[in-house]
């Protein structure tokens, strides 16, 4: 009886040293830092290169002549009929600035088609020339990329600066470098650890000092890294105890232990910088998640990580914290729905 007792208050001081040990390594409010953060200098890489462009049409809205912070906007219409067992695709969007972005899913069977449109906003004049492609997500093919339009940013607006520089660099790897993604150089990359298994998550990320209505992330790639097949945009309104992936990012499920559907095989942007639209999603944190490896090297790499936000929430209550991001979401989900698939 006595050695039960005391092998019993052995182990039950192992699990409270184990739980404190874990509280001590858990990020806090606490360890936010406000950064001098410059936007992001985008690098324009020569992956997108027109090849097969007759598969996707890409048109321009009919004024092809912006200034800059304007919204502009791009529709594309696969020509390429998908087998009707799993007609669905996404679109990329190179801008010509030397950023990318991507939404979906679309259909395009014999019965349904969906047209892709795609959203920027450009931060400096200039003339651009836009590609597009189309990715199928039974099997990851490529279609395109299209032959290039071209709009023509003026310099007649100004970008209001919404620049979230109150925040904390966070990683699925206890590794350092973690700084990088906020040191103002696009030379200098954070890399994370090797996943041990292909569905072993790898993700790179921020947390914010408060919660935010957030207008859009950016995610500069380093130039002649690897990038993971399937990638997800994640965000958080508890300070990063639990995450929900925005779905127009994300079109990789779980089906069942071990077995995956779709298949994103997202090209590699080499250097060039994800500029995600968040609609107006709330959170006080937003990652980049690497999902699934294939035969690619299992890490994620980012040189730089910009989020744009305002503090000016739609929605308050007296409870306050995540439950008023929550009911924040609940509206943009389910009233506006821009965060959802088309």
């Amino acid at each position: 009886m006595k050695n039960s007792v005391v092998i019993f208050c052995t182990v039950w001081m192992l699990i409270i040293l184990a739980g404190c040990s874990g509280k001590d390594q858990m990020k806090t409010k606490n360890d936010i830092k406000t950064y001098d953060l410059n936007t992001i200098e985008y690098v324009k890489t020569v992956t997108a290169q027109p090849i097969n462009s007759e598969q996707i049409n890409l048109a321009l809205y009919p004024i092809t002549e912006f200034a800059v912070g304007e919204e502009v906007s791009i529709r594309t219409n696969l020509n390429v009929t998908l087998p009707s067992n799993n007609p669905y695709y996404y679109c990329i969007a190179d801008w010509g600035d030397g950023t990318w972005s991507y939404n979906g899913p679309y259909i395009n069977s014999n019965e349904k088609k969906s047209n892709a449109t795609l959203t920027h906003k450009y931060h400096s004049p200039g003339e651009y020339d836009i590609k597009v492609a189309a990715v199928e997500l039974s099997t990851g093919q490529i279609y395109g990329w299209s032959e290039t339009e071209t709009y023509t940013i003026t310099s007649e607006e100004i970008i209001q600066d919404n620049l979230i520089n109150n925040l904390l660099p966070i990683s699925s790897s206890e590794k350092k470098g973690l700084e990088f993604i906020v040191d103002n150089n696009r030379l200098t990359a954070y890399t994370t650890s090797e996943a041990s298994e292909m569905d072993d998550e790898q993700w790179i990320g921020l947390l914010f000092d408060d919660l935010y209505q957030l207008d859009h992330l950016e995610v500069q790639i380093p130039v002649n890294e690897t990038f993971p097949s399937n990638i997800a945009i994640e965000y958080t309104t508890d300070f990063g105890e639990t995450w929900q992936s925005l779905p127009k990012y994300y079109y990789l499920y779980d089906y069942s232990v071990g077995r995956y559907s779709p298949i994103m095989r997202f090209p590699n942007p080499n250097g060039a910088t994800l500029s995600l639209p968040l609609d107006g999603i709330v959170g006080n944190g937003i990652r980049i998640s690497a999902k699934l490896f294939l035969t690619e090297p299992r890490t994620l790499s980012v040189s730089e990580m910009r989020v744009y936000g305002d503090k000016a929430l739609l929605l308050y209550t007296s409870k306050g914290g995540s439950f008023d991001g929550d009911l924040n979401n609940m509206w943009t989900i389910f009233g506006t729905a821009k965060t959802e698939p088309i």
